[in-house]
């Protein structure tokens, strides 16, 4: 529950890429009621082409283990179908 800036330091901008078409992303969590807190959660970003193929595909899941990590065998499932609902 802390950050990587030292006390001395201020966040003084982020940058994010623009989405590009087709692409989508979202984040789930099972919270902790009292607290809010995930206790489990998944976040995946993707990108699908023309035709509703999956092309690109990132999935990370948290509070499975000690540490977050990434769902390789999941994207590699994923990726290169086809998905029935377009993404504008």
């Amino acid at each position: 529950m802390t950050t990587a800036i030292e006390p001395t330091e201020i966040l003084t901008e982020i940058r994010l890429p623009l989405p590009l078409r087709r692409s989508g992303h979202a984040y789930q969590k099972m919270a902790q009621p009292a607290s809010g807190f995930a206790l489990v959660g998944v976040a995946v970003s993707l990108k699908i082409d023309a035709k509703g193929i999956c092309e690109e595909i990132g999935i990370g899941v948290t509070g499975l283990s000690d540490k977050a990590f990434r769902a390789h065998a999941v994207e590699d499932r994923l990726r290169g179908n086809k998905f029935d609902r377009q993404i504008d």
